[in-house]
């Protein structure tokens, strides 16, 4: 890329084509300054006088016409009481020189008329003079251009590095603090370094040997440990670390100092030495519980005592508590009022609560003794078990548990077993007297239920038996004999039960109460029946009487005194007609030992037929009515039975007048004197006769002739013919 500018040179314009940037030759001599050349307080306050900078153009104009300036960085500056060259080698630059009499921080120059000669212009400064004004060492920065312009060249382009270094060392310092520290233990690690006059880390014109020693100002204690080291240039370089010092007595105004031949003496921070905190372990009796946790100490020994240091523990007025007052092994202790004696005492503490200890609290024995004879009846609920103890329970504690025996419900003796007794007795060791607890038998009450029978001419009655067994246990009751007091029936009659027993899985935990008993029962009647009974049949009669043949009376006990009676006649349910129909049968029984027995009907059947008549059609003549009844009634050959009266009529086949015309009988109702048709009860034979007759009818005609003039004759028009008497509006036309 070109650049193009125009300088304005005696008036006119000068053409400037820089074509590359101008090459800057920092200033040299400006690093590694000795910080005691400062011009702060305690410094020499010399000059350090610089080679350079340089500025050698790579084309004409590259420097441009205006004030240039050459600035310090912070913490130097020039010595103002001097001057500056400003110059060039060669080239058509104006001015070619200058002097310059620099500000404190900073110097300008002017160029007036930039070069046009492609010349290779040098442009030099000469006698730059700069010194620090700080104290710190170590400290490196550049000096930087503003101004007209520089091709190439800007606010960050270096003109020289000025840096410092620490100064000669004068004295010795503490880097690391001693720390407080605890009696017995080591002071952490304590750094010493070498330093200038102004605190700066130096190593400048240090030896190559040099002992530092370390000494202790305190009120109390002496300084143990590595106490003098090498900081020379050989050994330590400026720099030493003390790491195995120790103090031997407790103390609150504590330092040290550090020296060395040659150089200042420094003193540490104060530094305290605490007392060391000891632990102990308490031993105190084991005890049996009791409900408090009191304890008596037998020993205190503290640990971790220093070296050979004489420390004793006075526990003659302390206290010792169990952690808990319950029985139990190990129990934590807790100690008050232990003090520490002793030649060494002063340099330690003894907390209570770093007083540990473990003792034990052993069970108290409690010997349960069971009462004697206590029983219960098989079946029943376990008594509450009673005892006797000793010794006495520690209050409030109480049992809430109840004493057990072995398992068991069958007649016999148990062991008894603690159960339930030191439930909630934790801080106690039972031991239970052997003792037995008896289970006797229970008395068994055995009922007896008579049950009713039919008579059988003997006493002999069967019963069923109940009883007030534990319920689900098995058991089986019997017994040998059972008898009514008669054999007659009767209710409620009296059974008498011997020779009852019991057996059964369970039989051995009961006792019978009695082998007898009694109770109630029935005998009941025996059921007589009749067997080979027929119902003759009959012919509808209006009753219902029936006709029995045969009767077989069945079920009497042997031979005893019992007779049927009216067995020949029975009731039939209707007196109509029909087939299978049930008889009612009214037998009875007789004999001395009738009131034994009863006597059930027979189930019979039977049949009632029809009455047979004949209806017969009677010969017989009428006039034309426009209907087929007769006006005869048919004859009745055979009877009706009394009580039935019927009811007939004929038909001739059509209705139409002629002769020998056929009559059909027909029967129109018979009925009894509660007027409920019989008709069904009946064969009827209906016969016809052809001697039936319908003759006409006579009609009356109404004339109806128009009227005329006389003529002289008689003849009449006739113009309308009516008839009267014509049967159901049926047409008769003339």
């Amino acid at each position: 890329m070109f650049l193009a500018a125009a300088l304005i040179v005696g008036g006119f314009f000068a053409p400037n084509f820089a074509s590359a940037a101008a090459t800057v030759t920092p200033a040299s001599g400006g690093t590694d300054i000795s910080i005691d050349t400062t011009s702060a307080t305690g410094g020499s306050g010399d000059y350090k006088t610089l080679s350079g900078p340089s500025i050698t153009e790579t084309a004409p104009g590259d420097i441009v016409a205006g004030t240039h300036t050459i600035t310090l960085p912070t913490g130097w500056e020039f010595n103002t009481g001097s001057t500056v060259n400003v110059f060039s080698t060669a080239g058509d630059i104006t001015p070619d020189s200058q002097i310059i009499t620099p500000d404190t921080n900073s110097f300008t120059f002017e160029i007036t008329s930039a070069s046009t000669l492609t010349s290779g212009l040098a442009f030099r400064f000469n006698n730059m003079q700069v010194r620090p004004t700080g104290t710190e060492s170590g400290i490196s920065d550049d000096m930087t251009y503003s101004g007209a312009g520089i091709a190439g060249v800007d606010e960050h382009t270096n003109f020289g590095t000025l840096s410092t270094i620490a100064g000669t060392v004068t004295q010795l310092a503490f880097i690391t603090e001693p720390t407080d520290t605890i009696y017995g233990s080591t002071i952490s690690s304590v750094v010493v370094k070498t330093q200038d006059q102004f605190n700066n880390p130096s190593v400048n014109e240090l030896t190559d040997n040099l002992n530092v020693e370390l000494t202790l100002n305190s009120e109390t204690g002496e300084l143990h440990g590595e106490t003098l080291l090498d900081i020379g240039r050989i050994a330590g370089n400026g720099i030493i670390t003390f790491t195995d010092l120790t103090v031997d007595s407790v103390g609150v105004d504590n330092l040290l100092t550090a020296s060395a031949t040659g150089l200042a003496p420094a003193d540490s921070d104060h530094f305290e030495i605490t007392k060391k905190s000891l632990t102990a372990t308490v031993t105190v009796d084991n005890k049996t519980y009791d409900g408090n946790n009191t304890a008596k100490i037998t020993d205190v020994v503290p640990d971790d005592i220093v070296g050979s240091d004489v420390v004793e523990a006075d526990f003659s007025v302390a206290t010792a508590i169990f952690d808990d007052v319950n029985a139990n092994d190990g129990v934590d202790i807790t100690t008050t009022g232990v003090t520490l004696t002793g030649d060494d005492a002063l340099n330690y503490t003894l907390a209570d609560e770093d007083i540990t200890g473990t003792a034990s609290i052993n069970l108290l024995e409690i010997t349960i003794t069971p009462n004697t004879l206590q029983t219960k009846v098989y079946g029943d609920v376990d008594p509450v078990f009673t005892y006797t103890f000793a010794p006495a329970l520690i209050s409030p504690d109480v049992f809430t548990g109840a004493l057990s025996r072995d398992s068991g419900i069958d007649v016999g003796t148990y062991d008894y077993t603690l159960g339930t007794l030191a439930d909630g007795l934790d801080n106690y060791a039972l031991t239970l007297v052997l003792g037995t607890f008896e289970i006797t038998q229970r008395t068994l009450t055995v009922t007896a239920t008579g049950l009713d029978k039919v008579y059988n001419a003997n006493r002999i009655a069967e019963v069923t038996l109940s009883d007030d067994r534990v319920p689900g246990d098995a058991l089986t009751t019997t017994y040998t004999m059972a008898e009514f007091d008669t054999e007659d029936v009767g209710t409620g009659k009296v059974v008498s039960v011997s020779g009852m027993a019991i057996s059964g899985t369970d039989s051995g935990n009961y006792t019978l109460a009695s082998g007898i008993a009694e109770t109630n029962a029935d005998i009941t009647e025996k059921e007589l029946t009749v067997t080979g009974s027929t119902v003759t049949s009959k012919t509808y009669d209006g009753t219902t009487v029936a006709t029995i043949t045969g009767a077989t009376l069945v079920g009497k006990v042997g031979s005893e005194d019992v007779v049927l009676e009216t067995y020949e006649s029975g009731t039939f349910d209707t007196k109509n007609v029909g087939n299978g129909k049930m008889v009612t049968t009214a037998m009875t029984v007789t004999g001395t030992d009738v009131n034994n027995y009863t006597l059930s009907q027979p189930i019979v059947t039977g049949s009632i037929i029809k009455k047979a008549i004949t209806l017969t059609a009677v010969a017989g003549e009428k006039v034309y009515d426009g209907n087929t009844t007769a006006i005869a009634t048919p004859g009745l050959t055979g009877e009706l039975i009394p009580d039935d009266v019927g009811v007939y009529t004929e038909t001739y086949d059509n209705e139409n007048v002629g002769t020998g015309k056929t009559l059909t009988p027909a029967v129109v109702s018979i009925l009894d004197g509660e007027g409920i048709d019989m008709t069904g009860n009946y064969d009827v034979a209906l016969v016809t006769t052809d001697l039936g007759t319908i003759i006409q009818a006579s009609l009356t005609a109404t004339v109806t002739v128009e009227n005329k003039v006389i003529d002289g004759d008689d003849l009449a028009t006739i113009i309308g013919v009516s008839f009267d008497g014509v049967i159901g509006g049926r047409n008769c036309d003339c």
